[in-house]
């Protein structure tokens, strides 16, 4: 099952942008090949790169138990793709560690709260990041199936600037929390790795 439902319409207008018929789920082209191959992934990773607001989702994390070392267990939302920040009442919790689908932390909270990025469906993105992962595909297509390794890199490199121009947008926009935190930290005992 995949995460983006939807994301065979990105790809499709991609194809049309160079000239070529769209596919579908039972196609067996060499453009088929490369969207089953590759596209998911691309999104998942173009979603992380950067904090989207679209894709930002907040979870108070339940506690699973103790580690042997009698540090505090959390289990992480299942939809997680990257950590933003974690924080107890908005004061940002720098050092823990992820092992798996779990945060281990010394700090024993149950208001430890998860801000993270989400696999957000094609219909919650901005616009500016729907063209740019259409414009990255472009590239994808030109350079891995038409053989035009040229216009393929071209494309691929203006779809990260164009990725880039999207979210300084979406920041100056938005004045996304992210980027500050007024200064506050929880800071654990030595021993855990710091973040953020």
């Amino acid at each position: 099952m995949t995460l983006f439902p939807n994301l065979l319409t990105v790809y499709n207008e991609a194809l049309l942008v160079v000239g070529e018929k769209t596919i579908n789920d039972h196609d067996n082209s060499a453009f088929a090949a490369v969207f089953r191959g590759v596209a998911e992934n691309l999104a998942k990773r173009f979603l992380s790169q950067y904090n989207w607001d679209f894709a930002r989702k907040e979870a108070v994390l339940d506690i699973q138990g103790e580690d042997e070392r009698g540090d505090i267990v959390y289990v992480m939302p299942s939809d997680v793709l990257k950590i933003r920040r974690l924080h107890v009442n908005e004061c940002k919790v720098k050092e823990y560690k992820v092992v798996g689908k779990s945060i281990i932390s010394r700090l024993n909270n149950d208001a430890l709260v998860l801000d993270y990025t989400y696999p957000a469906d094609i219909d919650q993105w901005s616009p500016d990041f729907y063209d740019a992962l259409r414009t990255y595909y472009e590239g994808l297509i030109r350079k891995s199936v038409l053989q035009d390794v040229n216009d393929g890199n071209y494309d691929m490199r203006m779809a990260k600037e164009m990725f880039i121009e999207a979210n300084a947008r979406e920041f100056n926009s938005n004045g996304n929390r992210d980027r500050n935190d007024g200064g506050k930290l929880l800071a654990a005992r030595q021993g855990f790795g710091r973040h953020g």
